[in-house]
């Protein structure tokens, strides 16, 4: 069950997934009969009413068919912003979408103000400025190989060249002083610190999910050079027993 009319509990919205697509069905006789009244080709991975309880939204994660509104209750649809979608949410005058931020232009969460009829990013794998700063030091570790990574997840044509500076954890991109500089002076504008004592350098709240998905390529990257390494301890032990 996708949604049921705030003012009418016989009016159940549905969304049913075939090997034709995905179709919206309305029934206004509590469920004993359903109609289509939106079909799409791809899966409607999106689904949200508004508050209102007259508007609705569809999201399709073929970015051709992209968001689909209806003012009337469910009954009658029109293309909204053609975007690739994974998840809708209405919440006031907004509707929040999620996509895949892999994509070229793609994004992780994006916002509508405007019911649906262009969407603007909020956060994207763009906006992973530098690795996380620990009390511990840990994310020093990650500074060496910011660059590559950095290649590996940001999707833009225009990036600022990689940096490799990691702030402390009580420290924000605009109070961080030129390389090289003293940082003798303690700012006035310094942020608290987090409960955990980590964030991402120059973001004073990362969302979590994007946190874990920058996470990910250094997950990979790490296996990748232990396989070389373990490889290696292989072949110099086989050319030991040769010797």
């Amino acid at each position: 069950m996708s949604a049921i009319d705030p003012k009418d509990a016989d009016r159940v919205l549905l969304r049913q997934l075939s090997d034709k697509g995905s179709d919206v069905l309305l029934s206004t006789d509590g469920g004993a009969t359903f109609k289509v009244t939106l079909h799409m080709a791809g899966a409607m991975f999106g689904f949200a009413r508004a508050d209102d309880g007259a508007t609705y939204y569809a999201g399709s994660g073929d970015p051709h068919e992209g968001i689909w509104r209806s003012t009337d209750r469910g009954e009658h649809w029109e293309a909204a912003a053609k975007a690739s979608v994974f998840c809708l949410h209405a919440s006031g005058d907004r509707l929040f979408a999620c996509s895949n931020p892999y994509t070229p232009g793609g994004f992780a969460i994006a916002v509508s103000r405007d019911r649906g009829a262009t969407v603007s990013a909020l956060a994207t794998f763009d906006d992973v400025v530098g690795p996380v700063a620990c009390d511990a030091g840990a994310g020093l570790h990650c500074a060496a190989p910011w660059g590559e990574t950095r290649a590996m997840i940001a999707t833009s044509a225009q990036m600022p060249p990689p940096s490799i500076d990691v702030l402390p954890s009580d420290a924000s991109a605009a109070d961080a002083p030129p390389h090289g500089a003293s940082t003798g002076e303690t700012n006035a504008r310094t942020p608290a610190r987090s409960a955990c004592g980590c964030r991402v350098a120059g973001v004073t709240e990362a969302p979590p999910s994007l946190a874990f998905a920058a996470a990910t390529p250094l997950i990979a990257l790490a296996a990748r050079r232990g396989r070389r390494g373990s490889q290696k301890a292989q072949q110099g032990t086989r050319s030991d027993h040769l010797g």
